[in-house]
This record gives C-alpha cells, structure tokens and sequence, in this order.
C-alpha cells in the first residue's frame, strides 16, 4: 500500500505544541486504499511524542483477542509500558497475532475484497437515495435524510444489525459494516422492506 500526505493532517500535526501527544488510531489503516492517506508511521519517526495505535481486531478478524500494538518513540513507549497492566494479551491473542503478522496475503486478500464490497454496496445505497460519506474503512456511512432510529429498529426486528449514529451528532445516518455479498444483499433486502415510500 502507498502511503502519502494528507495536506488537512499536515496542517493539523505540524500546529500541535511540542510538548501535546499526538496519538494516531489506525485500527482501519489496513483497508485504507488512498494515495494520499496519511503515513502515521512516518510521523512517528518525524515528531517527538506521536503514537501510533493498531489493531488485529478489524483486517485479521481477531476482534474477541483484544490485542493490539502502539508504536512510538522508546522513551515515551517506556512510560505507556510502565502504566498498562501486567498480564494484558493472552496466549491466544499473541499466537493469532503473530500468525496474523506472517499471514500478508491475508491482509491484501482481504483489503481486496472489502474495496470492492465497499465499492458495491455504497452504490446500492446510492441507488436507493441515500448519501453514503466516502469510506476508507469496513463499513459505510449512510445518511437517510431523516431520524434513522425508526429504520434502524425495523432493521434489528430483521435481523439486520446496524450501528446507530445518534451519539455522534448524526442522527439521520447508521453505521452499515460491509458484509459479504449474501450479507450485503440481505441487508438491501430488509432496507427495501423498511424505506417503501
């Protein structure tokens, strides 16, 4: 994956005070597929005092394992070690992430697959009227135009399980995970049943 500069980032990294952690969460980095997503790594090598924060839960499926990785300077790396609890992965976290570490196909299979899902089922949502936000993640924004609580609750009754937005200040959109196709279809399916006009 090419990573580039985001000029928005750029402008907001190089402003923050010296003496500010900037942590960067990176729990989508991997389906990411943009030239100019920005290379959190690289400023962690660039600025004193950026962390950087990954996950096996989303790419390598290992969400159940809770485990994850920071990168960063080793002084400040030191001081998060000294404040975390003793004991914190398990053997089965570490095993599934070192598998997951030696498994790069995997990766790219699976960031391959999600970029056309993604690609697929934003379309679909488009076709049905929705504004879908552009993704760079494994699931979609879409915005109803409207209070999206209702539809959400008919599409639970469904068994379709989708996340609602609310909270965030947007309560007119629900958080929609790409699935596989059966997924994505079933979920279109229940859509259609709820939003007849």
């Amino acid at each position: 994956m090419r990573r580039g500069s985001d000029p928005g980032f750029e402008r907001f990294a190089t402003r923050l005070p010296a003496d500010v952690v900037l942590l960067i969460d990176e729990a989508y980095v991997d389906f990411a597929t943009r030239a100019d997503f920005p290379d959190a790594l690289a400023w962690v090598a660039r600025r004193p005092g950026t962390v950087t924060i990954r996950t096996f839960s989303k790419i390598a499926g290992l969400a159940g394992l809770r485990v994850g990785y920071a990168c960063a300077e080793p002084k400040l790396l030191a001081v998060l070690d000294r404040l975390r609890e003793s004991f914190n992965v398990g053997i089965p976290g570490l095993v599934g992430a070192e598998a997951a570490l030696g498994d790069q196909a995997h990766v790219a299979r699976v960031r391959a697959w999600n970029t056309l899902e993604r690609s697929w089922l934003a379309a679909q949502l488009a076709l049905r009227g929705l504004r879908v936000a552009p993704s760079q993640t494994n699931f979609v924004l879409a915005d109803f135009g409207r209070e999206a609580l209702p539809i959400e609750n008919a599409l639970v009754a469904r068994g379709v399980v989708p996340r609602p937005m609310a909270g965030y200040g947007l309560p007119n959109c629900l958080r929609i995970t790409v699935g596989t196709r059966v997924d994505n279809a079933r979920l279109l399916q229940a859509l259609d049943e709820v939003c007849v006009t």
